[in-house]
């Protein structure tokens, strides 16, 4: 079946398009990317009625064409999930081909980086949204075939007016096989300088894992407030070479974001430095998977609003947590609970001690702390946790 046919009932007509942005007026232009030019206009859109969108109308100099187009189209129709983009329509009229989207009110992360209202506790929740669609996109669950985006990147995850973050750009992506524990595919290298995997550049061998190190680009985007690759004096300069260099030498503080630098929690910046650096690594074995990834970054989210009183009025109303949600839909959140009752007990007598550590394997994840509170007869109490997650 053709796949006009197949996906009719997403067809909008060009003249609609035209009526939305004013037949593409410069007033309705909003930006571009890979794909071509986004305009932001207002559509009847099926069932949804007159709704706020953008459009991405294709232009084969970008470097896309037809083939980007549909796989657009259905990977966006098979995968739906409130961290990734959803995909409202598409016109394939007149030689246009253009893309309709739910429209997303503060636009991309990269042009976010330095702006004064992404607090700390914003940025980990960017993080965290866009970790769990990725980690979705690896296992999505309904399918035999995991999905590789191939060309994650800041300014591929979008966020909405609630700071929420939205996967986007899946028009290089690859099926792979989701029953193998690593899955290899050859392919002609595609991605963004500064983000893509060194391992898949050199081999053109793509795994899920080269999605990953193109996310641990991205945390240290969001922690550094500077994109990958960044012109210094007139020298290019990278910030993965740079991470390397002052994680090693234990000086990471020294390029954080002045933004944000004095509002961090150290525990919380431990948790997120260790979860991104693991994501760089040269080794595809010792990359973490995406699911790890978005315990580590919650845990860094509970050190920073635990220990530091949930950051500032409105950080504290975006931070709430409905627990039988969350036990739903991560295990992972059992620890949260235990890590809560650890932290009350802590702040509640008093601590002498207190050590958590955690280490991110393959296929688990194990979470372990102990803290020493002083009870009120002088006695001392050992509360002990170890979690294992497979």
């Amino acid at each position: 079946m053709p796949l006009t046919k197949k996906f009719k009932k997403l067809m909008i007509p060009l003249e609609a398009i035209k009526s939305a942005t004013n037949n593409f007026s410069d007033d309705n232009y909003i930006g571009r990317g890979g794909f071509g030019k986004v305009y932001k206009g207002e559509l009847n859109v099926h069932s949804k009625g007159q709704t706020v969108v953008a459009l991405k109308r294709l232009d084969p100099a970008y470097g896309q064409g037809n083939p980007e187009f549909w796989k657009e189209i259905v990977m966006l129709s098979l995968h739906k999930h409130e961290n990734i983009i959803s995909l409202l329509g598409f016109c394939d009229e007149s030689n246009e081909k253009i893309l309709v989207y739910e429209y997303v009110f503060r636009r991309s992360l990269d042009i976010n980086l330095n702006n004064n209202d992404l607090t700390w506790i914003r940025r980990l929740k960017i993080c965290i949204g866009a970790a769990r669609g990725l980690a979705y996109l690896h296992n999505p669950g309904t399918t035999q075939q995991r999905v590789l985006h191939r060309d994650i990147k800041s300014s591929n995850i979008l966020i909405d007016e609630n700071w929420n973050a939205k996967i986007s750009d899946l028009g290089l992506s690859k099926f792979g096989p989701a029953n193998q524990k690593y899955t290899f595919l050859v392919s002609n290298t595609v991605g963004t300088i500064g983000y893509c995997d060194p391992l898949y550049a050199e081999t053109g061998l793509l795994t899920k894992e080269s999605d990953v190190y193109s996310f641990g680009v991205v945390l240290f985007e969001v922690l550094c407030g500077r994109m990958c690759i960044s012109n210094e004096n007139g020298n290019l300069q990278s910030l993965t070479s740079l991470v390397r260099r002052y994680y090693d030498e234990n000086k990471i503080n020294e390029i954080i974001c002045d933004k944000i630098k004095e509002g961090i929690n150290t525990k919380s910046l431990e948790a997120f430095t260790t979860i991104a650096y693991k994501c760089l690594n040269r080794e595809l074995e010792e990359r973490p998977l995406m699911t790890d990834i978005v315990m580590l970054l919650e845990i860094a989210l509970q050190y920073q609003c635990v220990f530091s009183g949930g950051g500032r009025g409105d950080d504290r109303r975006e931070i709430k947590f409905d627990l039988g949600k969350e036990m739903k839909r991560d295990r992972s959140f059992m620890f949260f609970v235990v890590l809560g009752f650890m932290f009350v007990s802590i702040s509640l007598s008093g601590h002498d001690d207190t050590k958590c550590r955690y280490t991110c394997g393959r296929d688990k994840v194990f979470v372990w702390g102990f803290v020493v509170v002083s009870g009120g007869g002088g006695s001392s109490y050992l509360m002990n946790s170890v979690i294992s997650f497979r």
